[in-house]
């Protein structure tokens, strides 16, 4: 199984949402999530995890594409 990466274009696309990567890493929540932002997540994230999570209303998904992306942004920072 390949280790996924982020790419220099992914993670510049990351960057406006640190806030949210960071507080879903390390204080395990998500607040204020916009609909254009989490579309943004869930597409990085389908495309770096090989995934098709799509359901943007669901908090645990939510949470879990957040803290999986914030997890890899901040270890390969």
């Amino acid at each position: 199984m390949n280790t996924p990466k982020l790419t220099k274009e992914q993670r510049k696309q990351l960057k406006p949402f640190e806030r949210h990567l960071h507080t879903a890493v390390f204080s395990q929540y998500v607040v204020g999530l916009d609909q254009k932002t989490a579309k943004t997540l869930f597409s990085i994230y389908n495309e770096v995890f090989e995934a098709h999570e799509s359901n943007i209303s669901c908090n645990y998904c939510v949470m879990n594409v957040c803290s999986r992306l914030g997890r890899l942004y901040y270890k390969t920072k």
